[in-house]
């Protein structure tokens, strides 16, 4: 991130990096699709997803991504693709119906 800002002509003084990660510690004999993990960690995993709908909507690459990423990307694109109105899918992605 760094290199690009610079490369684009920038002062790092003026670059702002924000970074997060989600997740859920399990518990002895836990299985990663629980309801508990869901709950802790599955806002935060559709975060993913949608960015990548997102950015693919502004022509952005992005990526090669594993074969499980890249089929959940397809299942949820066919999800926001049904958002209306059609040149503001956003709205209803953000408002989360």
């Amino acid at each position: 991130m760094k290199r690009k800002w610079q490369a684009a002509g920038r002062d790092l003084k003026d670059l702002h990096i924000h970074g997060e990660i989600g997740g859920c510690v399990l518990k002895d004999g836990e299985a990663y699709d629980s309801d508990r993990v869901k709950d802790e960690a599955g806002p935060t995993a559709i975060m993913l997803v949608h960015d990548l709908v997102e950015q693919d909507m502004q022509d952005r690459a992005p990526g090669a991504l594993p074969p499980p990423l890249a089929a959940a990307l397809e299942k949820y694109r066919r999800v926001y693709d049904k958002f209306e109105p059609a040149d503001a899918r956003y709205l209803v992605n953000h408002r989360g119906t």
